[in-house]
């Protein structure tokens, strides 16, 4: 029996069904890109049409399935273009020269420059509580800017007791009861009323400023230094400076072409600051950005630009 069972046990170890061969080793697989292209990848590009800027993306142009390349560089961004410059001479009647308005007039010509001008201001509304005599010299006063901005964008233009008026080039003014006297915002598209007539328009030449003694800081050219404080948060901080050097020796900056209007620490400074800058405004990127708690800081961490509130003195920077 025992020898039975050592033949049955060595028969059994050559069937072959107790001796089946190892399947074949799978063909190695092939690299979806090549190594070019695969360097990228994990570099963490990704594929798409977009350009390649601060992110990359990438795109294959050939035949070769396996080939990919960065797209092209994404082109540098435009600077937000400057406002014109406000004509030499400006035809300004008074007010009560104007006739009464013309039922032939077409309508709205100036509209989206207004929405321009004012959108370039910001929100300049008071509180709904403020007594009715703030709110009407508010709302005189942004008229007043309104019409100044107006100027600066090239259009010849006053302000009235209740709107602006513009010069059309067929003579005749239009106007735009541009500011609500309820809270001193401003109305939708200007809202314009009508055109008129206005006698006594010939062109005056705006009149000469006074020569500067060079210790009269509102009468220096002005700019505005720009640096990024904290890049974490993209917090801006911006001093505003004068050129002149009879000034700044006048007030202790010995030597200096560039100075503040004030020494730090002269509590009169944001005052004299504020009195040439008035509400300073800024921009990130092309779009407008609020100031933070300190009137002279933004947050913006591209192309910035801050200008004081007439627009005449701007400064920009790349950050």
């Amino acid at each position: 029996m025992r020898k039975f069972a050592i033949i049955l046990a060595v028969g059994l170890t050559g069937c072959p069904i107790f001796n089946k061969p190892n399947p074949p080793e799978p063909p190695p697989q092939e690299p979806l890109y090549d190594a070019a292209c695969q360097a990228l990848l994990d570099g963490g590009a990704t594929f798409s049409n977009q350009c390649t800027g601060e992110k990359q993306y990438v795109h294959n142009p050939t035949q070769d399935p396996k080939h990919c390349e960065l797209t092209p560089a994404c082109p540098p961004e435009e600077p937000p273009t400057p406002p014109t410059p406000p004509p030499n001479a400006c035809t300004v009647p008074a007010e009560g020269e104007l006739t009464a308005a013309d039922p032939q007039c077409p309508s709205g010509q100036f509209d989206d420059k207004v929405v321009e001008a004012t959108t370039s201001i910001g929100d300049r509304r008071v509180p709904n509580s403020s007594p009715k005599e703030v709110k009407d010299a508010a709302a005189v006063e942004n008229l007043r800017i309104l019409a100044e901005q107006l100027r600066l964008r090239g259009f010849c233009a006053f302000d009235g007791s209740e709107a602006v008026f513009i010069h059309r080039s067929d003579g005749k003014w239009d106007e735009y009861h541009a500011v609500n006297f309820a809270d001193a915002g401003w109305t939708y598209r200007g809202k314009y009323v009508g055109c008129h007539v206005g006698s006594g328009t010939t062109p005056t030449p705006p009149p000469t400023p006074p020569p500067s003694n060079g210790t009269d800081p509102s009468t220096l050219e002005a700019r505005f230094t720009i640096k990024l404080q904290y890049p974490a948060s993209c917090r801006v901080d911006t001093t505003f400076q004068v050129h002149g050097r009879d000034f700044c020796n006048s007030i202790g900056f010995t030597g200096r072409e560039w100075c503040p209007v004030a020494q730090e620490g002269d509590p009169d400074r944001q005052a004299k600051e504020v009195a040439i800058i008035g509400v300073q405004k800024f921009w990130c990127d092309g779009q407008v950005e609020p100031a933070l708690e300190n009137p002279a800081q933004t947050k913006c961490c591209g192309y910035v630009k801050t200008c004081t509130e007439n627009l005449k003195t701007c400064s920009e920077k790349q950050l």
